[in-house]
């Protein structure tokens, strides 16, 4: 028998731990080896977010009774390198780039996401102007040396850089460095001789692939993120060493797996969407390859997050912008963010969460985000010192959430605070304050829609088809609405919903991809060529993963970026082996995925390959998410709550459950609430919820 502290052969239990940080709050979850589960859901900390993250872990530990030596894993997701894109407060950094190209980062692609918009306004370079500096220097697109690097030139720029300009980070981003990067190099190693301290990164190891302006603004971003995330990390885990924990930090990246700590300090640039890819990752977990297709909805604090999950595997992409109205890969609205080019889950993401502050704009519509309460001074039913309207308020003023409060009434909610909030807009919007809660939660779905059409419609998938899984501490609360205004006829509430994004870390493998520029056309590439550069690559990938996790077992999957010669952008197509297909196989997969992204091909055109690459992927021992924690009482329908679901109906008395075990798989038909210590789930009139192996499932059962 296994029990909390120890196995059946008597030896301590050993335990991972999954820590996510939001805008407002902080998930953690604890499992034992033996696979026991344990959660706890804390206030984010601003700005010192890490410190959430060392106060939950500790509480744990008291609860149950464990030692920090028993801690053998921490994986982590944070918001950190997010927000400090979003809200500009990154260190002073400088460019360092090739004599002719200063203006690339002004330059961009040339795209508009609000073509009619007239008094639409780029995003100012992350470097302005006058810290982006040239040097004298050329290689070329053979990778010989056209021009020799101007040493002298070259210690000039640094030292006006660092020491008349004050830069703490450069990024040094040269034409065709990719091809051959002496020149990088060389300059990076000038800065370390000179001004020792000083943060840089080299277009080169960043992203080592063609195309100037992708390269430079990747670069310049990771130099952006290094300072402030390298201080917020080391600063953790010092924390975690001086209270006894020795185990090894991982962090979530983009793409669905995590890195070492040390590799994210290095590369902060992929761990920009580390939160929201690690509750679709959990996700898809839950949904399996027995589901067609499924697409997930995290509601957090701040934000709400959408993505498709197909087969059991998420949609990926390989860019994305940070900045946008709404953040997502779409390959149309191009131009509204900074263009990041690294491995992605392909998520959109809207300002839209619980403490997203409502208010009336200049035209007088009612607007709900971007901006947001967040952990401090939070909504004004927290009384925290928040004074303005936010969705959670809408929601305790509707009903949806209990007077008792969230997390068991751990966190108590005050009714009179959040309704003295609504007062003035509801004053100048001339309503009433029931009337106004319900415009706030309505505008907050309707532009969730948004995020689910970006990564559904916009892609020509049928999202009326799909299953909606709804998880973060927001998402269930608001799932059944979201799905009634998108036609989607079941949802799919997980174990542990609230605090689902730190669960999906633990089911997330050590992974770590890598590419290698290779241009050639496809059906005269010299295969001996293709083939060392395949090698390199799979090196390069190996070792990485080997370093991050030196006792896995490392597994390889190939790919490459092809298009049609002439085009600009490519495609990425996954191999079985870079020698197991042949030409016409690999032309066969290429033309039928350019068929599925934009509905035709052209048959006899050359197909070009431009690059090669590696995934490589350690597995890790994933929990099984049917040990987790109900988070209720089990003890069936504990009463009615007044809960205002429209304006036809006005409040109606809608059944209470203290949690999932007390619904049963009998369920019961809506309106009903499902109250949990990390989230409220919601069945409105015409649904019907019940519970299948440890899930919610709703069913839309009304009238069409």
């Amino acid at each position: 028998m296994h029990d909390r502290h120890g196995t059946s052969s008597g030896a301590p239990a050993r335990f991972r731990l999954a820590a996510d940080i939001g805008g407002t709050f902080t998930d953690l979850v604890l499992v034992s080896d033996a696979g026991a589960i344990y959660t706890r859901k804390i206030l984010s900390t601003p700005p010192q977010f890490w410190r959430a993250v060392i106060d939950g872990l500790l509480a744990l530990l008291r609860d149950f009774d464990i030692d920090p030596l028993q801690v053998v894993e921490i994986c982590h997701a944070t918001t950190v390198a997010t927000n400090s894109v979003l809200e500009r407060n990154g260190p002073r950094t400088g460019l360092i780039t090739t004599k002719g190209f200063r203006d690339v980062l002004e330059l961009r692609r040339m795209r508009f996401p609000d073509t009619y918009n007239l008094f639409w306004e780029k995003p100012v370079p992350l470097v302005e102007r006058e810290f982006r500096l040239e040097v004298p220097e050329r290689i070329g697109a053979d990778g010989s040396i056209v021009v020799p690097l101007d040493r002298t030139e070259a210690m000039r720029v640094i030292d006006r850089l660092i020491v008349e300009k004050g830069v703490e980070s450069i990024a040094i981003a040269l034409i065709n460095s990719p091809v051959n990067s002496c020149h990088e190099q060389e300059i990076a190693s000038l800065i370390a001789q000179r001004h020792p301290g000083t943060f840089v990164c080299i277009s080169s190891e960043v992203l080592p692939e063609l195309r100037e302006y992708e390269r430079t603004s990747t670069a310049v971003l990771n130099a952006y993120l290094r300072p402030t995330l390298s201080l917020y990390l080391e600063k953790m885990v010092g924390e975690l060493k001086s209270r006894g924990f020795h185990a090894p930090v991982y962090v979530m990246h983009s793409g669905g797996g995590i890195m070492s700590a040390d590799a994210a300090i290095q590369f902060p640039v992929h761990v920009l969407e580390s939160g929201p890819a690690a509750g679709i990752m959990g996700a898809a977990a839950i949904v399996g390859a027995a589901t067609d297709a499924a697409v997930t909805f995290d509601m957090g604090g701040t934000t709400a997050k959408a993505a498709l999950v197909e087969g059991g595997i998420p949609l990926k992409a390989q860019e994305f912008e940070i900045g946008a109205p709404i953040s997502s890969v779409s390959r149309v609205l191009k131009g509204g963010g900074y263009l990041v080019r690294v491995p992605a889950i392909d998520v959109a993401e809207v300002g839209a969460g619980g403490g997203s502050i409502a208010s009336i704009d200049t035209g007088g519509a009612l607007t709900v985000g971007p901006a947001s309460a967040g952990a401090s001074p939070g909504p004004a039913c927290y009384a925290l010192g928040g004074t303005e309207p936010t969705v959670t308020d809408a929601n305790l003023i509707l009903g949806f959430l209990s007077d008792r409060g969230l997390m068991g009434g751990e966190m108590p909610l005050d009714r009179g605070r959040a309704e003295a909030s609504f007062a003035s807009i509801a004053k100048r919007a001339q309503r009433g304050l029931v009337e106004m809660a319900h415009g706030v939660r309505q505008v907050a779905v309707k532009s969730m829609a948004r995020a689910v059409h970006a990564v559904s419609t916009e892609r020509g998938r049928d999202v009326r088809k799909m299953t909606l899984v709804a998880f973060g501490g927001n998402g269930p609360l608001h799932a059944a609405v979201l799905a009634t205004t998108l036609g989607i006829r079941r949802v799919v509430v997980p174990p542990a919903a609230g605090v689902f994004s730190a669960l999906g870390l633990l089911c997330s493998d050590n992974e770590r991809t890598f590419v290698r520029p290779f241009l050639a056309d496809l059906d005269t590439a010299d295969a001996t060529a293709l083939a060392q550069a395949f090698e390199a690559v799979a090196h390069t990938a190996l070792e990485a993963v080997k370093q991050d996790r030196p006792d896995g077992q490392v597994t390889l999957g190939w790919f490459a970026d092809l298009r049609y010669k002439g085009q600009k952008f490519e495609l990425r197509i996954a191999l079985q082996a870079p020698t197991d297909q042949s030409e016409s196989q690999v032309r066969e997969a290429f033309e039928q995925e350019y068929r599925r992204t934009y509905g035709h091909d052209q048959p006899g055109a050359k197909v070009q390959v431009v690059s090669v690459g590696c995934v490589a992927r350690a597995r890790v021992d994933r929990p099984s998410l049917g040990n987790v924690p109900a988070g209720g009482h089990g003890n069936g329908c504990v009463g009615h709550r007044d809960v205002y679901f429209s304006p036809q109906e006005g409040f109606v008395k809608a059944l209470v459950y203290a949690g999932r075990d007390a619904l049963g798989a009998q369920g019961a038909m809506g309106p009903l609430v499902i109250d949990e210590y990390d989230c409220t789930t919601v069945a409105p009139p015409g649904w019907r919820a019940h519970t299948d192996a440890g899930q919610i499932v709703l069913d839309w059962a009304g009238a069409e």
